[in-house]
């Protein structure tokens, strides 16, 4: 799926897509410490369900786990999915394609929410499912 942003190259269209077997090979690029720190602040472990939004070729949820958390992946490229699957193999990691736009998991109980790879994916609009989440979670 091809996305364009005015603020990044130029408006030029960009897919994703086209690099995921580049990203499958080359992009698990976190050491150990950055997963550490996470599960340290008691982040993405058991008795959490996290929702893990522009997920790629799911770095995080592969990497986190097994510290037990429940994932759910999602991304706007159906071969970056198609990628995460593979690369997940084994794993019981919820993967779904979707522009964030359009998730319709913003009622689930989602107890975490991570965006670290597609800051591009939360605009305005987003704030507020966002804060809804939020609130959600501090009941």
């Amino acid at each position: 799926m091809e996305r364009s942003d005015k603020n990044i190259d130029g408006g030029k269209p960009f897919d994703w897509g086209r690099t995921s077997s580049d990203y499958a090979r080359y992009r698990d690029i976190y050491p150990q410490e950055f997963y550490d720190r996470i599960i340290g602040r008691d982040l993405c472990v058991a008795g959490q369900s996290v929702l893990d939004v522009g997920t790629g070729t799911g770095v995080l949820p592969r990497n986190l786990y097994r510290y037990g958390a429940k994932w759910i992946g999602t991304d706007v490229s159906e071969n970056q999915i198609a990628q995460a699957r593979l690369l997940s193999e084994g794993m019981a990691i919820d993967y779904r394609t979707a522009p964030a736009e359009e998730i319709n998991m913003w009622e689930q109980e989602h107890k975490k929410l991570l965006a670290e790879t597609a800051p591009e994916e939360f605009t305005i609009l987003h704030y507020g499912a966002l804060a809804e989440l939020k609130k959600k979670e501090a009941k």
